[in-house]
């Protein structure tokens, strides 16, 4: 029992920390930065009269910048549960570098918050939704830790029913994230020497405090077998340094789109777009660095959900 307890502790410990600590605070700040003209074709589904916008896990408050700035009129909540980032986002707006229609929640986005009950005109969520599938999907069994995806998919639906709770009826849920191809089997070329590095730390190190294994097999000296899934992981996370540790912590490709969707309409929603692409500056470091004996499939997909129904409360 003993052992079990540790180790589970261990992990708790490790997605409690995150390494949103100083200066890993800044660096992951800075990092969602890079990706803000992208975050911004989520503002093109807000409604145009929309009075109060809620940014579900805002971080470093990039997405509620780029809401706030093209809705001057309505009020934005930059929600996040992270100390570090809240604490972040209140200096940035008495600052002035975020603008004042942003108001700042430490909050659990995946938790009903009563004061924003029934009053949310939209939800935006940037790079959110894998992480309470990254960090909530795990459990300890038989004194060790292992990988949960359904306790992961528990949280995400937990996520949604919280959105609808926000919602007006005629809301839009609007998420933004990786993109998960279908699991298969592929090549990975290796360019250059650094990545043949990163590689091996990935193999070794990615979800491995949650039991993971990257199953692989070498075919060449600079080429790789494995899922697709994880090469996909692995190519969107080897320019990471600072915040290495981090994203071996998190699954960005978290559930198909199929499945995402089922869950949105489980719990009181309708798809009105659904869209996956490519960031084009990612594309761009991958096929510098590698490239795999398949086409590249989508890196990000785009979901814009419309609430129809309110949740029945659910018993106990």
């Amino acid at each position: 029992m003993a052992r079990r307890t540790s180790a589970s502790n261990g992990v708790r410990a490790i997605v409690e920390h995150r390494g949103y600590d100083e200066p890993n605070c800044m660096t992951y700040i800075q990092g969602m930065e890079l990706g803000v003209d992208d975050k911004a074709r989520m503002a093109d589904f807000i409604p145009k009269d929309a009075k109060l916008i809620v940014d579900a896990g805002a971080g470093g408050g990039a997405s509620a910048r780029v809401v706030a700035q093209k809705f001057p009129s309505a009020t934005v909540y930059a929600v996040d549960s992270h100390a570090s980032m809240v604490k972040s986002m209140q200096q940035a707006v008495a600052d002035r570098v975020l603008p004042s229609n942003i108001l700042v929640l430490a909050a659990d986005a995946t938790r009903e918050i009563p004061s924003l009950s029934g009053r949310a005109d939209a939800i935006t969520a940037s790079s959110f939704f894998h992480e309470p599938f990254s960090h909530e999907g795990w459990s300890s069994s038989h004194g060790r830790v292992v990988e949960r995806p359904d306790l992961g998919k528990a949280a995400l639906e937990r996520a949604i029913r919280a959105g609808n709770k926000m919602l007006k009826k005629g809301g839009v849920y609007i998420v933004r994230d990786a993109y998960r191809p279908p699991s298969r089997q592929v090549i990975l070329h290796l360019l250059t020497p650094e990545m043949n590095g990163k590689l091996g730390r990935f193999l070794s190190e990615f979800r491995a405090d949650f039991g993971h294994k990257v199953s692989h097999s070498k075919t060449a000296p600079d080429a790789y077998r494995l899922d697709l899934v994880d090469c996909m992981e692995f190519l969107r996370k080897y320019h990471y340094d600072a915040n290495w540790k981090h994203e071996m912590i998190e699954r960005h490709g978290y559930l198909e789109m199929s499945e995402l969707k089922k869950l949105f309409r489980k719990n009181g929603f309708k798809i009105v777009h659904s869209q996956p692409y490519n960031l084009a500056p990612l594309v761009e470091i991958c096929l510098r660095h590698a490239r795999i004996d398949a086409r590249l499939p989508p890196t990000h997909f785009l979901l814009v959900a419309e609430k129809t129904r309110e949740l029945p409360e659910k018993k106990g």
